[in-house]
């Protein structure tokens, strides 16, 4: 292709991506601010523009936090802190409101319409048919859970667009001739998208390792097998220096310490993943929400005053001692649930009492036919990429196993399912064009 097709090209795809997320925050009304500005990190947002630091954001906590990445309950005071410049009435009660939303908003736009770009640009790097890259690119535009992230004023969008630029870097620089530069500033993209979200990093250094990895050299046998080890380690500890201030204020600042890695929310997760869901009234009447101390759900956030440690201490004990977990029967059940949750969206759907079709369809058939479309093409795709795409959806997924699975969680191997889906549908397409 022409540089100008290119061009034409991409503003095509960069509109087509925009027209279909506006079109979907009209149709869902996501466009009028909610109650809550960006959940528990507008909460931090607010602790954080008041001088207080990052405070736990549950009712009755009150107490340092680690429940969060840094990274965008930062970004929110940022924008906090221009509130009150721009609308000065708003300084003596900074909290998150209609111009945070709408900020926070365009930044998901953003990020979200520069997805199926990037997943074009991998897709050419990967070497791909160009007809597997459009539609990989065609595809993405219309995800149901790009639609669905850019209404929340959250990390995800940001996260997901993030770990594509980070496997479209990681790709080329694979196929760079070998520098130490390289391991060096691709750590630490990895460390910065780790203080955003730390659930893709394991990922990414199995992706990592998964692209450079070499067969021995044949005149040096052991040179290359110890250069790549090294470069490992220094991809490795770059992204650990990068979030070496978070872990001195968890492991050394905080009294007493916090022995977490960037985030200490884990039991929580699964203690709430664990429990049925309680109805909660809210101004638009009654609403499903699991027990967690953010809703005000959880008895032991109001009978006892804890600092965040305690509760998640305590979320981790209740979890370990649940029959869920002592029987192996029942733990084996638990965990094909969010199996089921994160791959074909019918648990989910059952946990939030929807549609189960409605949830198969928008989650489960594309990663059915995706991970179909990825075996077929097995042998089209180079074997560093092919090992990459393999052990992305291995590990990224084995977390959320424990924790509790949703397609949400499962948007960042998006871009690898829809590369799978676009090849599906070259291989169906090669086979009517061959047809007799």
């Amino acid at each position: 292709m022409t540089r100008s097709a290119n061009i034409r090209w991409i503003t095509f795809i960069l509109f087509l991506a925009l027209i279909v997320r506006l079109a979907a925050l009209v149709a869902r009304h996501e466009y009028v601010p909610p109650q809550s500005v960006g959940a528990e990190a507008g909460v931090m947002a607010s602790s954080l523009v008041q001088g207080h630091g990052f405070l736990s954001p549950f009712p009755g906590i009150h107490s340092p936090s680690t429940h969060l990445p840094p990274l965008y309950p930062m970004l929110l005071a940022a924008l906090l802190k221009l509130q009150t410049n721009v609308l000065p009435e708003r300084a003596a009660a900074p909290v998150p409101g209609a111009f945070v939303f709408y900020v926070a908003l365009a930044i998901n736009i953003a990020a979200s319409i520069l997805l199926p770009w990037l997943a074009w640009l991998f897709c050419r790097a990967a070497h791909f048919p160009e007809a597997v890259s459009r539609l990989t690119a065609l595809l993405l535009c219309i995800c149901p859970e790009a639609m669905r992230a850019v209404g929340l004023i959250w990390d995800e969008a940001l996260f997901v667009t993030s770990v594509a630029a980070l496997l479209l870097l990681l790709l080329r620089d694979a196929q760079r001739p070998f520098r130490w530069l390289l391991p060096l500033r691709s750590g630490v993209a990895a460390g910065l998208l780790s203080l955003l979200n730390p659930a893709f990093l394991p990922s990414a250094v199995v992706a990592w390792l998964a692209l450079n990895f070499r067969s021995f050299d044949q005149t040096s046998p052991f040179q290359h097998t110890r250069r790549t080890l090294a470069a490992l380690l220094l991809f490795m500890a770059s992204a650990f220096v990068i979030q070496l201030p978070w872990h001195l204020r968890n492991w050394v600042a905080l009294d007493p310490p916090a022995p977490v890695f960037i985030r200490g929310n884990f039991w929580l997760e699964v203690w709430t993943n664990l429990n049925p869901l309680t109805s909660v009234p809210t101004p638009d009447g009654p609403r499903l929400m699991p027990v967690h101390p953010w809703q005000g759900t959880d008895p032991a956030t109001q009978s006892a005053s804890l600092t965040e440690q305690q509760y998640f201490a305590l979320c981790r004990s209740r979890a370990l001692a649940s029959p869920e977990f002592q029987q192996p029967r029942t733990f084996v059940a638990y965990v094909g649930r969010n199996l089921d949750a994160f791959w074909l969206g019918l648990a989910e759907a059952q946990r939030w009492h929807r549609n189960p079709l409605l949830f198969f369809f928008a989650q489960g058939f594309p990663a059915l036919v995706g991970l179909l479309g990825i075996f077929l093409a097995r042998r089209q795709i180079s074997a560093p990429v092919f090992r990459m795409v393999v052990a992305l959806l291995v590990v990224f997924p084995l977390p959320y196993y424990l924790t509790g699975g949703a397609a949400r969680y499962r948007h960042p191997l998006d871009i690898l399912l829809y590369v799978g889906i676009a090849w599906f549908l070259k291989s169906l397409a090669y086979k009517r064009k061959s047809a007799p």
